[in-house]
């Protein structure tokens, strides 16, 4: 297949799944395991947009960005990425010396 048809029928899919998590939403409600797969669905339709607009480059050919490209030297992520950001959860020593 050529790259347009394989990006075509894995949209076609994606289509069917989306069909599919409706129909099981009809099931189960929208609890969260609902809410997880519709996220994961638009995911997926989100990174399919990207490789459809990856082909549109010189000669209509196949290019995606480099995933190092997001790090800096050596594959270490740039300290100013992190600089604003807590913790991400993890115990802080604040919470660690709590007398009792």
């Amino acid at each position: 297949m050529a790259l347009h048809e394989d990006l075509t029928a894995a949209e076609q899919a994606l289509e069917e799944l989306e069909r599919a998590v409706s129909t099981l939403a009809g099931h189960f409600g929208d609890g969260l395991d609902i809410h997880r797969l519709r996220e994961d669905v638009a995911r997926v339709a989100t990174d399919l947009q990207l490789l459809r607009e990856a082909t549109d480059g010189p000669g209509g050919q196949a290019h995606s960005p480099d995933p190092r490209a997001a790090a800096g030297s050596g594959g270490e992520y740039d300290p100013a990425f992190w600089a604003d950001d807590d913790d991400f959860g993890a115990p802080s020593d604040s919470h660690n010396s709590r007398s009792h």
